[in-house]
């Protein structure tokens, strides 16, 4: 297939020219992102660095080894590097901005994102990323509420689904279920982003419905995942749903194994960061306060994916408003984490 003639394509170039730097760089995303071999990939790449050191394709795949390896500040220099060398390159500095937000910089990610939209035509993309982490940066709803009110839908489907699922969002961190509810109804079934099924189960917890009605919409999310977990190809995060199902459906034991199982199969350090801060909001719903408060303190200083969707995404804006976290709401040592400043990422 495709891969073995990109491997053999490489292997050709450097017989005939085994100096060739780029031929390096080919065989390193051979090896990371076709075959997923870290330790070759690096190797390629330490290679690629010495014959084209000034290439900014080697940096900004450095950049997607340090992601892949957990090292957040490396990436961020790898890929500053990246944009000096190549400044007309919007893909790194988008990835660039995307790395601030690993690690809670909102204001350079805002910045870094803020500076490519300026430099696009109009019309320009709904910007819900740049927004949502300004909420993140000020934990102040308002300018969400102004973007979902104000803005008109964009040319694209994907700009539309964004709209819809934003103002889903915004009337759930408002506890607005009633508007959450008809906003959810707009949604297609089947659209992307995340599960439709999910949300609507999350909202009969969040708003107390009767529980024979919010555990059969569980149940029925729960189906959904199960099966997309059949299929190898999906997001390995959708492990971490049946545990936080588990939660909501008051399995305590079910609940705390799946979570727990969910961190264990992760060995992407930003992916178990993200699996981990899923188990502390199951042990916030099963009543194991010191274990949530003991992990929400350690992860409040990791890097993690920072998802606009997530609920248990580990922020300090979000633990402030989500429902999600009421169990903990009435703990001084929870207060005290809301009432400090947001801890620097490490």
């Amino acid at each position: 297939g495709r891969l073995a003639k990109a491997l053999a394509e490489a292997e050709e170039a450097l017989r005939l020219q085994p100096n060739l730097g780029e031929g390096r760089l080919a065989l390193a995303h051979y090896y990371y992102w076709g075959v997923n071999d870290l330790d070759r990939a690096l190797a390629e790449l330490a290679r690629a660095g010495e014959l084209i050191p000034n290439s900014a394709d080697v940096w900004s795949m450095r950049a997607s080894l340090y992601r892949r390896q957990g090292k957040i500040r490396e990436r961020i220099a790898a890929l500053q590097q990246a944009e000096i060398l190549d400044p007309s390159n919007t893909k790194n500095r988008a990835d660039l901005g995307g790395a601030f937000f690993l690690v809670r910089n909102w204001a350079e990610g805002i910045r870094t994102r803020s500076r490519i939209r300026a430099e696009l035509p109009d019309p320009k993309p709904f910007p819900w990323g740049i927004t949502v982490a300004d909420f993140r940066r000020t934990g102040v709803l308002d300018p969400l509420k102004k973007l979902i009110a104000e803005v008109p839908p964009g040319e694209g489907p994907e700009e539309l689904t964004t709209l819809r699922w934003g103002r889903y969002h915004v009337a759930m961190l408002e506890r607005n279920y009633a508007a959450a509810e008809r906003f959810l109804r707009e949604i297609p079934a089947g659209e992307t982003g995340q599960s439709k099924l999910m949300a609507e189960a999350f909202l009969e917890v969040a708003r107390g419905a009767d529980p024979a009605v919010a555990e059969r919409a569980l149940v029925k999310a729960r189906q959904e995942i199960e099966k997309l977990l059949a299929d190898d190809s999906a997001d390995p995060l959708l492990q971490v749903n049946l545990g936080l199902i588990d939660a909501f459906r008051g399995r305590k034991e079910d609940a705390i194994r799946e979570g727990r199982r969910a961190v264990e199969l992760r060995d992407d350090p930003l992916e178990k960061n993200d699996a981990s801060a899923a188990l502390a909001l199951i042990y916030a719903r099963t009543g194991e306060s010191d274990e949530a408060i003991k992990l929400i303190e350690k992860l409040l200083t990791l890097p993690a994916t920072m998802g606009t969707y997530p609920i248990f995404t580990m922020a300090q804006a979000d633990l402030k408003w989500r429902w999600v976290w009421d169990p903990l709401r009435s703990d001084a040592r929870f207060q005290k984490i809301l009432e400090e400043p947001e801890p620097k990422t490490i």
